[in-house]
């Protein structure tokens, strides 16, 4: 192997100092010269410029015999291969192990600082931006995940009795680390890195090689200069559509409940806001509708949208309404879909989930993820029971072509949950359907109300596993109650097999929520499922009726899910209560069922005295000691908390099992659904729940205060 030369790149360096020097000298002469006698001059600027020309001469020829050198390290190519990467028209450098230089064609000339290839080698310095590390590190993960390819290590388990798998799984984790520490986003399967050098972009492509004749380990690195479809592609990522669709909620409410004169004024205003709205977002509007609006921007606009979290809503909500709720504003927004088809319907869609949610709000899907904005006003009552009429006939049908009717609830059932699907076997069995609520078994939460039906439980439940095994998805009817979320039901598996479903719930839609229903009913505006359901018996039958435990337990429900009516409790709420006490209810029974044993009122009290005070009004307690029923104590001492003063919102960490329990309540502004929504759960605006697993009570805790930190921010924007 022949000795590695090293190059010498301080021959220009030195030469530099030499010609400083003679400067200095001729200028010292000519002044002299000067002083002396001016016919002297003419010979001496003569010999000042050939000193120049020669300077200019010698400087080419070092450089050249610096290139020289440079490729004579390239000893280890052929002589093609050498003028191939020398005439190779993009820019290409090759490095030593540490990132000095060692070569570099034309093209990279422009990219290498010139004022500092006379003191500086390594290629950071020389190119700003390219950063060797990055590529080293690519390179040593590139040849890691090729290892785990090979069989070489296989010899290493006999003779060093170690296990060869766990060795390649250490080192790729170890190199992955590093990569991101350092930010590194790795590109596709050819391993570019992004670069961005002297104003302009490049894909950064390396190897690894070892030079044969000089034993010198070297990186060749080539540049593509990418500038040109960076800036179509920003071009394209700006000036892509964005379609948004806009509804004001409730409009027919809100314009019932102005004067006569005033509804123009009120409408020209609301009309004129939003139109000035689009004009400044630089967005074509049309009005297709009453109150709908349908509005196209550039996403360069819309990003600016975003920034300001759409306020547009504030902008409604503040106008003034005389009215019992203001105006306010929903809407649907689709970011990025293949057509303008696909943008509108996708559009509607999450439409339909900011309504869902309880309105005032925007919902905006990117990329198979919704994002949403706003949502601080209370779902607005519906006065009119025009919809839960329409939902109660047809439902009647549906119930008729069906063989049976399976009904369910949420996992760990509520007795909201288990009322409502009480009324929905009542009215199945109304019209000569057979009907069974699916029950894995009753726990401590309903178990008061359960035992009024245990008599008749034989033909009133059914095991999950037994529902499964006579379920016929052809013809019979799935209704679930309570919930809208496929993963949330008591038999998750019956709802995958179910062509025939109906959802009743009153919780804010959340994204993954049962589809292709042959009924939907949901209304955030209610008080419980209960309330929902109790409505449509009322218009199912001419004259409804109920036997006292069926009664009692609708009435239990919307007991609980109001606090004794002190929340969630509109005028449509305390009707449906009262036409439940003219059907035989007695609240008497209902507050018997509320009782709790004394261990769970222990539990609850030291929960409460174990709060802490968090950013003035919020409680937050932990528990990690085992308590009876400890979802339903965490749900009640959350709720107990906020009678403490100054407390608008309150949250409670219990275990159970190897689960981590989450309740959260709420009054006034603080909306604990967004909170626990960011945590995997979701609920109400003013109660909420979430449950999460691999994870201990301290990391859920940290996550809880940190989610809490990021609403407070948002709000605060």
């Amino acid at each position: 192997m022949k000795k590695n030369k090293k190059i010498d790149l301080n021959k220009i360096n030195d030469f530099k100092y030499i010609f400083w020097i003679s400067i200095a000298v001729l200028i010292f002469l000519n002044a002299v010269i000067f002083i002396s006698g001016k016919y002297l001059m003419i010979p001496t600027v003569v010999v000042s410029c050939l000193f120049i020309l020669y300077f200019s001469f010698s400087k080419n020829k070092i450089e050249k015999s610096v290139k020289i050198e440079m490729l004579q390290s390239l000893s280890a190519f052929s002589s093609g291969s050498k003028t191939v990467n020398t005439n190779i028209p993009i820019p290409m450098v090759i490095t030593d192990s540490t990132g000095d230089l060692l070569w570099y064609n034309d093209k990279a000339r422009n990219l290498i600082d010139s004022s500092k290839i006379a003191e500086e080698r390594n290629i950071d310095e020389l190119i700003p931006g390219l950063d060797f590390s990055r590529i080293k590190l690519q390179q040593e993960l590139l040849e890691a995940k090729e290892l785990q390819e090979l069989e070489e290590l296989d010899s290493l388990e006999s003779t060093q009795k170690i296990n060869p798998e766990s060795v390649k799984k250490e080192a790729i984790k170890n190199i992955e680390e590093k990569l991101n520490n350092k930010s590194l986003e790795l590109g596709d399967v050819e391993t570019r890195l992004n670069a961005y050098i002297d104003g302009k972009y490049y894909d950064i492509v390396s190897c690894k090689v070892m030079n044969s004749e000089t034993g010198i380990l070297q990186y060749m690195i080539y540049l593509y200069e990418t500038s040109f479809y960076k800036e179509i592609e920003e071009r394209y990522k700006n000036d892509r559509a964005i379609v948004c669709i806009l509804e004001v909620d409730s409009y027919e409410d809100l314009m019932n409940e102005l004067k006569e004169d005033t509804r123009p004024k009120i409408q020209a205003e609301i009309e004129e806001t939003i139109n000035s709205w689009a004009k400044r977002t630089n967005a074509m509007i049309r009005k297709f509708d009453k109150a709908k609006y349908i509005v196209v921007m550039s996403n360069r606009y819309f990003q600016n949208v975003v920034a300001k979290r759409f306020e547009i809503l504030d902008t409604i909500r503040e106008i003034e309404v005389e009215s019992s709720f203001p105006a306010t504003l929903s809407i649907g927004v689709c970011t990025n879909e293949s057509s303008y088809f696909e943008m509108e319907k996708t559009a509607f869609s999450a439409l339909e989930i900011a309504l869902g949610r309880g309105g005032d709000q925007a919902a905006v899907k990117t990329m198979g993820e919704y994002e949403f904005y706003g949502g601080k006003s209370k779902a607005i009552e519906k006065r009119n029971k025009v919809k839960a009429r329409i939902i109660a006939h047809a439902f009647k049908p549906i119930l008729d072509e069906s063989s049976f009717v399976y009904i369910m609830g949420h996992q760990y059932p509520d007795m909201d949950a288990f009322g409502a699907a009480i009324g929905i076997q009542k009215a199945a069995t109304d019209r000569g359907k057979e009907a069974r609520i699916v029950l894995e078994e009753a726990n401590q939460t309903i178990i008061s109300v359960y035992n009024t039906f245990k008599d008749d439980a034989e033909n009133l439940f059914i095991k999950p596993e037994l529902a499964l095994q006579n379920f016929r998805p052809e013809s019979d009817l799935v209704v679930v109650v309570d919930t809208h979320r496929p993963s949330f039901v008591e038999c998750p598996e019956l709802i995958k097999r179910a062509e025939r479903k109906v959802v009743v719930d009153h919780h804010r839609r959340s994204v993954d929520m049962i589809d292709d229903t042959l009924l939907t009913y949901l209304e955030p505006y209610a008080s419980s499922a209960c309330e929902l359901v109790t409505e449509m018996l009322q218009y199912m039958e001419k004259k409804p009726s109920l036997h006292k435990n069926q009664a009692n337990a609708l009435l239990a429900g919307m007991v609980l899910d109001t606090k004794n009516f002190s929340v969630q409790s509109g005028v449509r709420t305390f009707e449906t209560a009262a036409l439940l006490r003219r059907l035989g209810a007695d609240t008497m029974v209902v507050k018997e069922f509320m009782q709790d044993d004394i261990a769970s009122i222990v539990a609850r009290s030291n929960i409460v005295a174990n709060a802490r005070n968090f950013n003035d009004y919020i409680a937050i307690s932990v528990t990690d000691k085992e308590i009876p029923n400890p979802r339903l104590i965490a749900a009640q001492a959350a709720d107990l908390m906020l009678t403490i003063k100054g407390i608008t919102a309150s949250f409670v960490i219990v275990k159970e099992g190897d689960t981590i329990c989450i309740s959260g309540r709420s009054l006034k502004d603080v909306n604990v659904q967004l909170i626990m929504e960011k945590m995997g759960g979701g609920g109400h605006r003013n109660g909420a729940g979430t449950q999460i697993s691999d994870m201990s009570i301290d990391e859920v805790e940290s996550l809880l205060l940190e989610e809490i930190n990021n609403y407070i921010k948002e709000e605060e924007k």
